[in-house]
């Protein structure tokens, strides 16, 4: 759903997050940990909220500011 709306590329990353998404390049870089974030909610429940945290993607996107999202 983020590739789709902001474009972006997918790059391998750590155990904990084996998967995460590049946005904004070559402008400025937000990466999003998406794997992690999945297995949070699954873990945690109703309290990581994807919606919310996805929500909170396009203030940053319209921003052009780098930063990590976790």
């Amino acid at each position: 759903m983020i590739r789709r709306q902001f474009g972006g590329r997918y790059l391998r990353g750590t155990d904990d997050n084996p998967l995460f998404i590049v946005l904004g390049e070559p402008d400025f870089q937000l990466g999003v940990l998406v794997i992690g974030k999945i297995a949070g909610r699954a873990r945690n429940g109703m309290e990581d909220n994807i919606p919310f945290f996805y929500d909170g993607i396009a203030p940053l996107m319209a921003k052009k500011s780098s930063a990590t999202l976790t």
